[in-house]
């Protein structure tokens, strides 16, 4: 079910009454959430359900067997564990990606042959079971941890919620092992302060999704992107500024609802985002920007490629395979490829001006105007960048760059609701910091019958206010 929906709305304090019930009684609670992630996954279909229990068991079981062994040994047990968590995901995600640069260099060499016939993957018209790039991503993980040295986990229940905790099953935040388990060995009981911060993450994740990235979407960003022609420069432009609000408020307006949802379970998750399009580099942007897949990537990919002790060629080449990779983690196209080569090029630009004495990314930058310059380049470069991610395909992004290239400058068509929407939605997103920890505090000190009469007030907004289709997660498709 939608974390947006009413479905949902209905299904979490359900799912808590339940479990604190449970645990009031002094019963093992673990077993009932765990019961309830896997009936709110079902909810989406049934018959994905067995692929996460598949998933879940070849992880833990996999992890025993990693650690019965030593040397050698143990990094092949490794590698058979990553080929079989992986095989799925390779399956539905880019099966057809695979088989269709299989038939074009098959083709280069003179042979005829065509994939056309064969029903593999995503690309070829299946369907991408929902949220299997993230729980794949922290399967991993775990296995990889486990052979360098972390203790096994020795309850399937406990591995199994580690894996399945519906607030963050589908789309993140990514966790490790290392920061959820330790939680699910020692329950704690919810303080009030939780409560109060739980429920606002919520709403704030409602506000994001409902009243800003579902409106941008339906009324600037989607349109624009299906017949680029028919727009003007300046008309495709600002819907590109849409978009890179609307990707922000939606991914990030999730996170908020599974990381208070989580909360409320006294489970902490981690953070996802930290105001990305604040930075002033694309390497700094990294660094904000769906934080646990960067550091996921940073621990399994950049550092065991030797990280940044080699030689300053091969450094660079870590950075573009790692950011290549972020790209393909998003889509099977060679759209992602880019995607991820531009940012991998920008990152290694980074480095070098910082070799030659330039600023660290999270350095504070020494007077207003050095902070505009970097800050303008890095949003643009982030902005234009997205016609890729957006496009998902390489002729679509092309007919977009044509269009906006043309400097057609007709008058706007776009109604005011979605103006005033992008307007203060970017307002809110470059605010200071500490405005929006204040707003926070001031929810969390205040009483209850305050705290509820805000939230129904969100709830009426979202209602009134939000478009009437129900418009999925945008990294649901990832």
């Amino acid at each position: 079910m939608l974390f947006s929906t009413f479905d949902y709305a209905l299904f979490l304090p359900i799912a808590l009454l339940i479990y604190w019930t449970v645990r009031s009684r002094g019963r093992d609670g673990l077993s009932t959430l765990l019961g309830l992630s896997f009936i709110c996954y079902g909810l989406w279909n049934p018959l994905e359900v067995p692929l996460l229990v598949l998933i879940v068991a070849t992880a833990f079981f996999g992890g025993h067997w990693i650690q019965r062994s030593e040397g050698r040994g143990r990094s092949l047990r490794m590698w058979v564990l990553i080929t079989l968590l992986f095989a799925p995901l390779s399956y539905y995600k880019y099966g057809g990606f695979i088989l269709e640069n299989i038939a074009v260099f098959m083709g280069l060499v003179g042979e005829s042959w065509s994939p056309a016939q064969l029903s593999v993957g995503e690309s070829e018209g299946g369907h991408l079971p929902i949220g299997i790039s993230f729980f794949t991503f922290q399967a991993v993980a775990y296995v990889v941890d486990v052979a360098k040295g972390m203790e096994v986990e020795r309850s399937f229940k406990r591995f199994a919620l580690f894996l399945s905790f519906f607030p963050q099953l589908v789309a993140g935040p990514i966790v490790r092992a290392q920061e959820l388990l330790p939680q699910l060995k020692q329950p704690k009981w919810l303080q009030r302060q939780q409560v109060s911060e739980g429920l606002y993450r919520i709403a704030v994740g409602f506000i994001k999704k409902l009243l800003i990235a579902d409106i941008l979407g339906s009324q600037m960003v989607d349109s624009a992107f299906v017949d680029p022609a028919a727009f003007s420069s300046l008309e495709l432009m600002i819907a590109l500024y849409a978009y890179t609000l609307q990707i922000y408020c939606d991914f990030s307006g999730y996170t908020d609802i599974a990381i208070g949802s989580g909360m409320l379970f006294g489970i902490k998750l981690p953070e996802n985002f930290r105001r990305p399009y604040k930075a002033t580099s694309v390497a700094g942007f990294w660094r904000r920007w769906h934080i646990t897949l960067s550091l996921w990537l940073r621990h399994y990919v950049y550092f065991p490629l030797g990280g940044s002790h080699r030689h300053t060629l091969v450094v660079y080449r870590n950075i573009l395979i790692t950011l290549i990779g972020i790209g393909l983690w998003h889509g099977a196209d060679y759209a992602y490829v880019v995607y991820g080569a531009l940012h991998g090029g920008a990152v290694c630009l980074n480095r070098f001006l910082k070799r030659r004495g330039g600023p660290d990314p999270d350095d504070p930058l020494p007077n207003a105007w050095a902070w505009f310059w970097r800050f303008f380049l890095t949003f643009h470069f982030v902005v234009l960048a997205r016609i890729l991610f957006k496009a998902g395909d390489l002729d679509l992004a092309w007919r977009f760059t044509d269009s906006i290239t043309n400097l057609t400058m007709t008058t706007p068509r776009y109604r005011l609701t979605p103006w005033i929407v992008m307007l203060v939605g970017y307002a809110i997103h470059f605010s200071p910091d500490r405005l929006g920890l204040r707003v926070k505090d001031t929810f969390v000190r205040s009483p209850w019958w305050v705290q509820g009469l805000a939230l129904m007030a969100i709830g009426v907004a979202c209602s009134l206010m939000g478009t009437v289709k129900d418009q999925g997660f945008i990294y649901f498709e990832f």
